[in-house]
């Protein structure tokens, strides 16, 4: 079991892991460029707009309209739009 102490250092350790890596967003790492998720995503785009109007905290994942809801997202995400500004990056 660990002792309270052990516990503080781990989560300094992780957050300044989180810190160190927030710090290279953006950056080139090994001659790659990092790009945050958001900048995938075309503006207007938006991934969450098949679920709009449905109340998802109130399906069952058995229930048949969180199953057609799960489809015809995937549908649509599988039709997704590509950011032109990273065509040729």
């Amino acid at each position: 079991m660990q002792t309270r102490r052990e516990m503080l250092r781990a989560m300094a350790v992780l957050g300044g892991a989180c810190l160190l890596s927030r710090a290279h967003a953006g950056t080139n790492i090994d001659g790659f460029r990092e790009i945050p998720w958001s900048a995938l995503l075309p503006e207007g785009w938006d991934p969450k707009a098949p679920f709009r109007g449905l109340r998802l905290e109130s399906l069952d994942d058995a229930d048949p309209r969180a199953q057609e809801a799960l489809m015809n997202a995937r549908e649509y995400w599988k039709n997704a739009p590509v950011e032109p500004s990273l065509n040729g990056a």
